[in-house]
């Protein structure tokens, strides 16, 4: 079985990162994708992230329509900074014969050798690196990636997370941003109001 992840703090998530998603599993042949949000990230923010369990709650709420998509717990559950190298361990201790297929964005690969323990990443999972406009690879550094790591070229949504927050802030509209259930979390709960996440 082909399984892919895509993890991230999702914050929140948006339809930039269910369409990348979707992308994957149909050019992958992945039989399920798992969304992983972060317990504690490892990247130091300007701005904290909102608390674990409400991202997880958006995660559950945006993924819950489509039958190839499932929430995961695994970093939420695990105490201490999120590194993608365990959670790959811990689906393959899991899932032993399955085959892990890694999705993240482009931008995020720029810095992949960065990654705790990158080179046993790429043995335990294959990554997909999906492109977003704004970000792209040079004919050079396509050629001499790993064979181990695909690009995914999409026409994209160019959304982010942070700008999702920035409107909220301003009072602009996200609906067309996030799936409407979400946005009714974000309204009810008042979420993303503040600098400091509650």
């Amino acid at each position: 079985m082909k399984i892919g992840i895509i993890g991230g703090a999702f914050n929140p998530i948006h339809y930039g990162h269910l369409f990348a998603a979707e992308e994957a599993r149909a050019l992958f042949g992945l039989e399920k994708v798992y969304f992983v949000p972060a317990g504690v990230p490892v990247w130091e923010k300007e701005e904290p992230v909102l608390a674990k369990e409400l991202r997880y709650l958006m995660v559950v709420l945006a993924t819950c329509e489509n039958p190839h998509f499932y929430p995961s717990r695994v970093e939420i559950d695990r105490p201490g900074r999120s590194y993608t190298v365990d959670t790959l361990e811990q689906f393959k201790k899991e899932q032993p014969s399955s085959e892990l297929f890694f999705i993240t964005g482009l931008d995020a690969l720029l810095n992949f050798f960065q990654w705790r323990e990158p080179q046993k990443i790429l043995k335990m999972a294959e990554l997909i690196a999906v492109s977003r406009p704004g970000f792209s690879l040079s004919r050079g550094s396509r050629e001499s990636l790993d064979k181990r790591i695909h690009l995914l070229d999409t026409s994209g949504v160019a959304i982010s997370s942070q700008e999702i927050r920035e409107r909220i802030r301003k009072n602009l509209p996200i609906r067309y941003l996030v799936p409407p259930q979400v946005e009714a979390l974000i309204m009810k709960e008042n979420l993303y109001r503040e600098e400091v996440s509650k």
